[in-house]
Order: structure tokens, then C-alpha cells, then sequence
């Protein structure tokens, strides 16, 4: 039994890092009083044409919704690199995708049409004495052509997405769709999609890690439900590890717990995993610590990523902890 756990944790482990890039589509915006109803579809059917990449891990709605809600944040305000960062975070994503829909009417252009109608000339050519002479069969037909103006305004829905990444806060990719009115969206959607997928394609989160990177006095900060948690983490010789956490709550109050345990990073398969049995001190959302991840570090080595299972008062979760060297 023991022997099958065991595998199914690297099998496990062995997928994580071959895992996809992980994408969180926040819900479009728009100005447009007729169209905001429609949002939830549009981004809807947007997420789902990515997720059906194979190169994205499309983190759903629900959980996508739920943080956005917590933290009560527009698009326009996310767009700045501290706030994609903190998003990116709760929501364990690598990339974050922000969409804008907007109404587009041209300028009027005036058109003409043009008609044709016979028109009849009484008299002929010999005029009035010839009609008197011959009657109707002196009468005399010629061609007119009327000028019909109307006036043309095209309206159009124009859709722009943009892709950033959670540690920069850059833009990383962008599209934009037109189309003439949104119930075509889903025709068009995937056209929408396919240069970020291109994209997430060609660039891989995971880097290769050198075990000796850790030692040393690395720092961490963690928002969950309102609770801010501070790590301070050494890395010491023969695995050994002190973690040092200050917590502060909603209402300002710090708290403090320390404890000592143990690290591991297996190259073979790729996972880091620190654990610290019983920690001392007056945080009581952290007991213990015991974590298990894919890292990816920086490529100066000074920083590294990896998923961190954080518990509160309204439940456990797990956020995205970036770590970055103290010493």
C-alpha cells in the first residue's frame, strides 16, 4: 500500500511538471450599458476556446470569481504590476487575461443610388404640329436617371484580450476580434485565443533548480482571506530548516510562531517538499507546516515559485508563494 501511495505521488509529481501553464480569465469589461449583460457569456466561451489548448490550465470560473470578489478589484486597477501579482497569487496562475468589449460605429458616409426611368416627350421631332398631325403616334420617350442619398453608419463589436504575467506584470500577448454583432462571438472566439495559446506555447514555467540555490534566508508574504503571513525560512546544512511566521489579522493584530523541520528537492522528480511537524507561538492557523510543489525559480537564481496550502477561519486553499532571498 505504502509502495502504491508512493508511486501515485510521483506520477502525480511527474504530471505537475509537465503541467501546463496555468491561465485565470478574469470577466470582460465594458462600457456599454446594452452589452454588460452579456459578459459572463462572452468571457465564458472565451475560456473555454483556451482551455482547450493544450498547452493552458485554465483556472474555472467559480474559483476566478470568488477572488476577484475578495479583494474587490476592477480590471483597470489590476493592470498595475503589484496588483496582477497579487491576483496572480490568490489565484495560483502564471498568467492573468484581461478582455475588453466595446461598441464601434463608424463615421456616416453618404451613399448614392442611382435609377433608371423612361420618361415620355409629347410632340416628337416634328413638336406640337406633329403630334396634331399624328397623334400619340408622334409621341417621344427618353431616359432618366434619379439620384437616391442615403445615409450608411457601420456598428461593430471589437473584442481586444491581453495576456500578463503574474511576476512582471507585463503584457505578454494580446488579440483582437471584430464581428458584427456578439451572438456571433462563439463563431469567432477561438481566432480570439489561438495567438495567446501560441504564446503559452512556446514559453514553460518550469526551470531547472539547483538543490544548493535554497540554503540560505529566504522571505515570503502570503494574503489569504484578509490575513497577511509573513515567512522568514533558512535553509541550513543536512536538510535542516527554521521557519519564523508573523501573522496579522484583519484587525492589525501580529502574532508570532516559529519551528524547525526539514526540506527536500528531488531532481528525479522534480519536487520540493518542507516540513515542520509543530509550530510554537500564538498563530493558530499554522500548527504545522507541510508543503509539497513544483518550485520555479528565477533565472538569477535570487527568487522562486511554487504552490503554498494556506488555512483561515473560512477554509484551506491553495495560493501561489513567491520567495525571494533575504541574505
Amino acid at each position: 500500500m505504502k509502495k502504491f501511495i508512493v508511486a501515485a505521488f510521483l506520477a502525480l509529481a511527474g504530471a505537475f511538471l509537465f503541467a501546463d501553464n496555468t491561465v485565470a480569465v478574469l470577466e470582460f469589461e465594458t462600457k456599454d450599458a446594452d452589452l454588460r449583460s452579456k459578459m459572463p457569456i462572452l468571457t465564458d466561451i472565451f475560456r473555454s476556446e483556451l482551455a482547450n489548448t493544450a498547452s493552458v490550465n485554465v483556472v474555472d470560473r467559480a474559483n476566478t470569481d470568488k477572488a476577484l470578489a475578495e479583494i474587490a478589484l476592477q480590471q483597470s486597477a489590476i493592470m498595475s504590476s503589484a496588483n496582477v501579482k497579487s491576483v496572480g497569487n490568490i489565484l495560483n496562475a502564471d498568467y492573468l487575461v484581461l478582455g475588453t468589449v466595446a461598441v464601434l460605429i463608424d463615421d456616416p458616409e453618404t451613399h448614392s443610388e442611382f435609377t433608371t426611368r423612361e420618361e415620355e416627350v409629347n410632340g416628337g421631332l416634328v413638336g406640337t404640329v406633329g403630334k396634331g398631325l399624328f397623334g400619340d403616334s408622334a409621341k417621344k420617350t427618353r431616359t432618366v436617371t434619379d439620384e437616391h442619398k442615403y445615409v450608411v453608419q457601420e456598428k461593430r463589436i471589437n473584442v481586444v484580450v491581453q495576456m500578463l504575467d503574474v511576476e512582471t506584470g507585463g503584457i505578454v500577448a494580446s488579440s483582437r476580434l471584430d464581428i458584427p454583432k456578439w451572438s456571433e462571438f462563439s463563431k469567432y472566439a477561438s481566432d480570439l485565443a489561438k495567438p495567446l495559446s501560441a504564446r503559452l506555447g512556446g514559453m514553460s514555467k518550469i526551470r531547472k533548480v539547483d538543490p544548493g540555490m535554497f540554503y540560505g534566508e529566504w522571505e515570503c508574504e502570503i494574503s489569504n482571506n484578509g490575513i497577511v503571513d509573513y515567512y522568514l525560512i533558512n535553509f541550513g546544512e543536512n536538510n535542516r530548516v527554521t521557519v519564523t511566521v508573523e501573522s496579522t489579522n484583519r484587525r492589525g493584530k501580529t502574532t508570532t510562531s516559529k519551528g524547525r523541520g526539514r526540506f527536500v528537492y528531488s531532481q528525479e522528480d522534480k519536487v520540493f517538499a518542507l516540513t515542520v511537524n509543530a509550530m510554537a507561538g500564538g498563530v493558530e492557523h499554522i500548527t504545522k507546516i507541510n508543503w509539497k510543489s513544483i518550485v520555479s525559480p528565477s533565472k538569477d537564481g535570487r527568487s522562486f515559485t511554487m504552490t503554498v496550502p494556506v488555512s483561515s477561519l473560512e477554509g484551506s486553499a491553495k495560493v501561489r508563494g513567491d520567495f525571494y532571498r533575504a541574505d
